[in-house]
Protein backbone atom coordinates (compact mmCIF):
# COMPACT_ATOMS: atom_id res chain seq x y z
CA UNK A 1 0.00 0.00 0.00
CA UNK A 2 1.45 3.33 -0.92
CA UNK A 3 1.53 6.43 1.21
CA UNK A 4 -1.05 7.97 -1.09
CA UNK A 5 -3.44 5.08 -0.43
CA UNK A 6 -3.05 5.61 3.31
CA UNK A 7 -4.35 9.17 3.04
CA UNK A 8 -7.94 7.94 2.86
CA UNK A 9 -7.90 6.01 6.11
CA UNK A 10 -8.43 8.94 8.51
CA UNK A 11 -11.61 9.82 6.64
CA UNK A 12 -12.79 6.21 6.85
CA UNK A 13 -12.55 6.43 10.65
CA UNK A 14 -10.08 3.53 10.82
CA UNK A 15 -8.13 3.82 14.06
CA UNK A 16 -5.27 1.57 13.00
CA UNK A 17 -4.03 0.25 9.67
CA UNK A 18 -1.40 -2.40 9.04
CA UNK A 19 0.25 -1.87 5.67
CA UNK A 20 3.32 -3.26 3.95
CA UNK A 21 6.16 -1.16 2.59
CA UNK A 22 6.84 -3.78 -0.10
CA UNK A 23 5.12 -6.91 -1.36
CA UNK A 24 5.71 -9.98 0.75
CA UNK A 25 4.63 -13.50 -0.10
CA UNK A 26 1.04 -14.58 0.36
CA UNK A 27 2.09 -17.41 2.66
CA UNK A 28 4.11 -15.21 5.02
CA UNK A 29 1.45 -12.50 5.02
CA UNK A 30 -1.26 -15.02 5.85
CA UNK A 31 0.78 -16.43 8.72
CA UNK A 32 1.61 -12.96 10.06
CA UNK A 33 -2.00 -11.76 9.91
CA UNK A 34 -3.33 -14.95 11.52
CA UNK A 35 -0.99 -14.40 14.47
CA UNK A 36 -1.81 -10.67 14.53
CA UNK A 37 -5.55 -11.33 14.83
CA UNK A 38 -4.99 -14.13 17.37
CA UNK A 39 -3.11 -11.65 19.55
CA UNK A 40 -5.84 -9.02 19.15
CA UNK A 41 -8.42 -11.63 20.19
CA UNK A 42 -6.37 -12.26 23.34
CA UNK A 43 -6.62 -8.56 24.22
CA UNK A 44 -3.28 -7.28 22.96
CA UNK A 45 -3.12 -3.79 21.52
CA UNK A 46 -2.42 -3.44 17.80
CA UNK A 47 1.23 -2.53 18.38
CA UNK A 48 1.87 -5.50 20.66
CA UNK A 49 -0.08 -7.81 18.35
CA UNK A 50 1.99 -6.79 15.33
CA UNK A 51 5.20 -7.19 17.31
CA UNK A 52 4.19 -10.70 18.41
CA UNK A 53 3.25 -11.60 14.85
CA UNK A 54 6.58 -10.38 13.50
CA UNK A 55 8.47 -12.27 16.20
CA UNK A 56 6.55 -15.44 15.39
CA UNK A 57 7.77 -15.24 11.78
CA UNK A 58 11.29 -14.36 12.87
CA UNK A 59 11.48 -17.34 15.22
CA UNK A 60 9.46 -19.76 13.10
CA UNK A 61 10.30 -21.91 10.14
CA UNK A 62 10.78 -20.56 6.66
CA UNK A 63 10.07 -16.87 7.19
CA UNK A 64 12.85 -15.68 9.50
CA UNK A 65 14.37 -13.45 6.81
CA UNK A 66 13.35 -9.78 7.32
CA UNK A 67 11.96 -9.72 3.78
CA UNK A 68 8.92 -11.60 5.10
CA UNK A 69 8.10 -9.66 8.29
CA UNK A 70 9.84 -6.27 8.15
CA UNK A 71 7.58 -4.52 5.60
CA UNK A 72 4.54 -4.53 7.89
CA UNK A 73 3.97 -1.25 9.70
CA UNK A 74 1.21 -0.04 11.98
CA UNK A 75 -0.29 3.35 11.20
CA UNK A 76 -2.39 4.78 14.02
CA UNK A 77 -4.99 7.48 13.69
CA UNK A 78 -5.81 10.03 16.32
Amino acid sequence: MTGRALLGFPQSRAHNVVAALWEATDASTEQLMDKFYDELDKGAGPDAALRAAKLSLLRGRGFHNPFYWAPFQLYSGS
